[in-house]
């Protein structure tokens, strides 16, 4: 079987499918295939949008924060633009106008976080405003101060109870309602209503001129066979290293070559990958710290090991502070096609340095830890890992706003996640479908760990600076010493937050 099985993958790279099949041409869970341009095809779907047939004729004002194009474009436009993505938010605007009767009425803030201070202000001023966007961790943070509406209790009051929102829908990311939800009560929702959640998420980028050149392992082989983990992710890193001088330079003109170039935050997302976060959930739905079970333990002293490994992997905060452009320099050897492997955010492959390089590259998960993992899972950064939330200043339009985010969400599935995928990709230069499969698999089985999100602790002493501050302390693995140091401060914050959330 497994043979077999080989030879049809084999048929498929070499012209046996066509180009477009993937999430943008298969038959889509929500019903019905999708074309390869985004446009639908009428067919008896396997998953329904379950709103009745009403226009609404009326106006939501929505908050988003506008630091970049698709956190301005992503939700709502109605100007011409050549990008693929904006073109398709577009389309999404005016079925939404015109079928739904629903215009949105959109106020951008300065940038990622900004919207604390707006709807605060909206609050305190009696100010209408319906929806709120913006990344997951300010969002948190803004309801302990009870600033938002529980979507699980609110749904059940509109639509004669019978609510408009589908949690159970694969419109919506089912991982973050199942991650990010806490003491049964649910504020905020991602998913294919926006893009960037997308965009935030971690994945492997590798150079596949490099592996076609040392005669290494297939990556999208090791995934289908469950096979890429980290013990391999290391022994593929170490057969390629080349250095020019005394020691590796991470200065891209001087042309060393890296089995891997990082960042300290890659520490967080391959714990992730390993499908170990640092809290996970009671019977209750309520957070508990696991950071010094044993399985965590394992693959942090794993993920260590790796990330120190001087003579092949080059992390960028060792050798410069993170504002100094070493990031850059990481993603600039990559391009320069000087790395085997890049850990980073699917937002890379739509970034000029990729757009503009050379280097063919192919976009697998994050690894496991070992073979013995059931599934590769992936995280992102809940600095701009954008989720929507429908704040206390809505009084008025409860029933238009939750109909509207379905709505929004399915037809974002429906629309916009095939022209996201033809982005993604647009920077390889011999397209392959494995990378579409790849995005599939790396989209379907994201996890978030709560205690990064809630960035439960003190000042700098909050659990997403955790690992971080580990490898800062290299060449000793210090977990232990470090968990102790921080135990009781997360542990007040963790209680503190409970206490917020039950008596919202």
């Amino acid at each position: 079987m497994l043979v077999a099985f080989m030879v049809i993958l084999t048929l498929a790279a070499c012209g046996g499918g066509n180009e477009g099949e993937s999430k943008a041409s298969e038959e889509s869970s929500n019903g019905g295939p999708v074309t390869s341009n985004g446009s639908e095809e009428t067919s008896e779907p396997s998953e329904q949008l379950l709103l009745p047939d009403k226009n609404w004729n009326t106006e939501l004002i929505m908050l988003v924060p506008n630091p970049n194009y698709y956190c301005e474009h992503e939700f709502w436009w109605d100007e011409a633009e050549e990008d693929v993505v904006v073109t398709a938010v577009i389309e999404r605007t005016r079925l939404m106008q015109d079928k739904y009767g629903i215009n949105l009425n959109m106020i951008y803030s300065t940038g990622i976080g900004s919207s604390k201070a707006e709807v605060e202000k909206s609050i305190s001023g009696g100010l209408e405003l319906d929806i709120v966007a913006d990344g997951a961790m300010y969002m948190a943070e803004s309801t302990l101060n009870g600033w938002y509406l529980d979507l699980y209790e609110i749904n059940g009051e509109v639509n004669g109870g019978n609510g408009y929102l589908n949690f159970d829908a694969s419109w919506w990311d089912q991982t973050a309602i199942r991650d990010l939800s806490m003491g049964n009560k649910l504020f905020f929702l991602t998913g294919d209503i926006c893009v960037t959640d997308d965009e935030s998420t971690w994945a492997m980028f590798f150079n596949k001129g490099m592996v076609t050149e040392f005669g290494l392992e297939n990556p999208y082989a090791l995934v289908e066979d469950g096979e890429w983990t980290l013990d391999k992710l290391h022994e593929m890193a170490k057969e390629v290293v080349l250095k020019h001088g005394d020691k590796m330079s991470f200065e891209p003109a001087d042309e060393d070559r890296w089995g891997m170039v990082s960042q300290t935050y890659d520490g967080l997302m391959f714990m992730l990958g390993c499908g170990q976060s640092m809290v996970h959930k009671d019977n209750d739905d309520l957070p508990v710290i696991r950071i010094m079970e044993n399985a965590n333990v394992n693959a942090w002293n794993k993920v260590f090991n790796i990330m120190t490994d001087g003579d092949h992997v080059g992390v960028a905060d060792f050798f410069g502070h993170y504002t100094s452009g070493v990031y850059g320099k990481a993603t600039q050897i990559f391009a320069n096609g000087n790395a085997l492997f890049m850990p980073q955010a699917i937002s890379s492959a739509t970034g000029s340095t990729l757009l503009e390089a050379e280097v063919d590259y192919g976009i697998i998960p994050m690894p496991k830890f070992d073979v013995n993992q059931d599934d590769y899972t992936a995280s992102g950064t809940v600095y701009w890992l954008k989720v929507v939330g429908v704040p206390i200043t809505n009084d008025q339009n409860l029933d238009a706003t939750l109909f509207f985010l379905e709505a929004m969400a399915y037809h974002g599935q429906k629309i916009i996640t095939p022209a996201y995928y033809e982005m993604v990709l647009k920077g390889q230069k011999l397209k392959d479908e494995e990378s579409e499969r790849m995005l599939d698999l790396i989209f379907r089985n994201r996890t978030y760990d709560m205690s990064t999100v809630y960035n439960f602790g003190v000042g700098n002493d909050v659990m997403i600076q955790f690992y971080t501050s580990l490898l800062g302390q290299r060449p000793e693995n210090k977990i232990s010493t470090v968990y102790e140091q921080k135990q009781s401060i997360y542990e007040t914050a963790i209680e503190n937050a409970i206490d917020a959330f039950l008596n919202n």
